[in-house]
């Protein structure tokens, strides 16, 4: 308890530190939503004990505690074993997990218990810190640079109730969702043309390894919708002036194509021939794995273009909106469908903005988001249709997709400036 309570010090006096640079615009949000995703933080971990009855975030510590204990008696041989561990080394049979991807989650995990010295709660606020620090570098770069998305962004990032939770704690999602936002907000700085520090662009080498690492499937989206954007920003649009919106898109999807060609070279899920059968692999796994009510079905789901073609509009809008609050039968399930019902209505309230957009400064970053929301949001759906997992995973989404619906909102324009002139 009291390594608990050093360690939240150190925390809190990091965070001080943040607040101090914080813009005044966006100043008075830092501690809620800092003392919110530390909130969070504890609270994934309660409700892995008490509602799930274990699962990964508390296996992802014991590998971790597991690791450190490693550490501790022979440091050369834990060194040796982050670099390369396999089933060579004594500790391979002792770990919960030995898949790849949360391997090296493990690894990381078994960093901040050496820190800690094996305290849950100290570790999964650890990873919030570097969670919420990521979401608040992101929101004050928005914030800066396009005031009338202030709001949103706000809201999207750092208040949204389930971007929150699930990027909060001991989980791989924590990690992910930090390194993509900064990779993000540094291409937000490529588009605003500004200048990268040696140290953003370490960073950005990091966190790219970090999400290659942990959600290869958000950066096979991510890469390609912002290289694309960032080449017809920089390069193609100011020799473009000739051209209609129709030939800019259709430049833009050409664009998309090439390293997306290029990525799916780079993991063997993707590669072409194999692509389809590890969507359809993994949905017939979760309907086996799923109570009947808890999943949503595409019965005749195969592993062919067509077929995902067939199903995507319906996964589409089973990713975005279910459980619909019919279909919820748990208290959690309720709270995310009465999410879901709020995001449904912003989405139909955004849809006046469509009339603008083709004269829109902002449309390219708008068909970015919409693609890559759209692309992740079919694939995620497809692949892992238990709606717990989704409403989990889809936050590798979520959080743009609100922040797109939410900018040029009157309400919650409103609702911010209240909350701004109030004392």
């Amino acid at each position: 308890m009291i390594i608990t309570a050093a360690h939240a010090v150190v925390l809190l006096a990091l965070a001080f530190l943040l607040w101090k640079r914080a813009d005044l615009t966006i100043k008075k949000y830092f501690w809620p939503a800092w003392m919110l995703k530390m909130a969070a933080g504890a609270t994934l971990g309660w409700i892995y004990t008490y509602y799930y009855r274990g699962g990964d975030t508390w296996e992802y510590f014991q590998d971790g505690v597991t690791l450190a204990h490693t550490a501790r008696a022979d440091f050369f041989t834990y060194l040796r074993f982050l670099w390369g561990g396999d089933e060579s080394f004594d500790v391979w049979s002792q770990l919960q997990y030995q898949q790849p991807r949360a391997l090296f989650f493990g690894k990381v995990a078994s960093l901040f218990c050496l820190l800690t010295h094996d305290q849950y709660l100290a570790v999964a606020w650890y990873f919030s810190m570097i969670s919420f620090w990521s979401a608040w570098h992101l929101t004050t770069l928005v914030s800066r640079h396009w005031p009338t998305a202030r709001a949103a962004v706000v809201l999207a990032l750092l208040y949204w109730p389930t971007v929150v939770l699930w990027t909060s704690g001991l989980i791989k999602e924590s990690l992910a969702m930090a390194a993509l936002y900064f990779l993000v907000a540094t291409s937000l700085q490529v588009w605003l043309r500004q200048r990268l520090s040696v140290l953003t662009m370490g960073l950005a080498v990091l966190s790219l390894w970090i999400l290659w690492s942990l959600k290869y499937y958000y950066l096979a989206v991510f890469l390609p919708v912002a290289c694309a954007a960032l080449i017809m920003r920089c390069f193609l649009l100011p020799r473009m002036s000739w051209a209609g919106a129709i030939s800019k898109v259709l430049v833009w999807a050409a664009l998309f194509i090439i390293p997306a060609i290029v990525l799916s070279q780079l993991h063997p899920n993707f590669y072409p021939e194999r692509f389809l059968s590890v969507i359809t692999e993994n949905y017939k796994a979760f309907q086996l794995l799923s109570a009947t009510n808890d999943v949503a079905h595409f019965p005749a789901l195969k592993p062919t273009p067509g077929s995902v073609l067939r199903y995507s509009p319906a996964a589409l809008l089973t990713g975005l909106f279910r459980p619909w609050l019919w279909e919820a039968h748990t208290f959690f399930q309720v709270l995310v469908a009465i999410e879901n019902m709020l995001l449904a209505v912003l989405i139909f309230m955004s849809l006046r903005h469509l009339r603008t957009l083709p004269v829109s400064p902002h449309r390219l970053l708008v068909l970015s988001i919409v693609v890559y929301t759209v692309l992740l949001c079919v694939f995620l759906t497809l692949s892992t249709p238990n709606f717990g997992t989704l409403s989990r995973y889809r936050v590798g989404f979520l959080p743009f997709l609100v922040l797109l619906v939410c900018a040029g909102n009157v309400g919650i324009a409103r609702i911010f400036r209240f909350t701004q002139s109030s004392k």
